[in-house]
């Protein structure tokens, strides 16, 4: 049944990513009915023949997000993208400070684009603001470090993440106890 979920012609790894995360998500949720409704809704999302996926990148760099928006097309193009960009904060992120106001400019962005999305992706490889999305949203959300580190630990076990400043050691090393 789920192999039929997944639309003709989507990628099915970026299918089948989106599923599984979405369950995971679902199984760390303590109120079994809005897991349900998760894992619910991600199906449907798969079942129509364009889901709609909101892409944050919370952070101030348009580049960046058209960069990401790019990619993401060419990755899952049965996919309709929505790229939000944070309002206001950082360039990029090289503090808890900036992350700090990277996660409230990540829940702006939902809050001003997530209508009728079927799932989030938080963009930016921190994962600013995932939990506090993840709280607010009736839709499935993930983060990239969060599903980079999954995949990596599921095929490997143990890691490495190579980083763009000092700062960022501890930051990840906490969300990834976090997961």
């Amino acid at each position: 049944a789920v192999e039929k979920a997944i639309p003709q012609g989507m990628d099915e790894p970026f299918a089948w990513g989106v599923l599984a995360l979405a369950r995971l998500q679902s199984q760390r949720m303590k109120d079994s009915r809005r897991a349900c409704e998760l894992a619910r809704r991600a199906v449907e999302a798969t079942e129509r023949s364009r889901p709609e996926f909101l892409a944050i990148n919370p952070n101030t760099t348009t580049a960046v997000s058209a960069l990401l928006e790019r990619n993401l097309r060419g990755a899952a193009p049965d996919v309709a993208w929505r790229m939000a960009t944070g309002r206001f904060g950082a360039r990029y992120i090289v503090s808890e400070a900036a992350f700090a106001i990277a996660a409230h400019a990540a829940l702006g962005a939902w809050a001003n684009h997530a209508d009728g999305c079927d799932a989030v992706l938080l963009a930016c490889f921190g994962d600013p603001g995932l939990f506090a999305l993840r709280e607010s949203s009736a839709v499935p959300v993930v983060g990239l470090a969060e599903a980079s580190m999954h995949a990596a630990a599921e095929r490997a076990g143990r890691f490495s993440i190579v980083t763009g400043g000092p700062r960022w050691r501890a930051m990840l090393e906490r969300h990834a106890q976090a997961l």
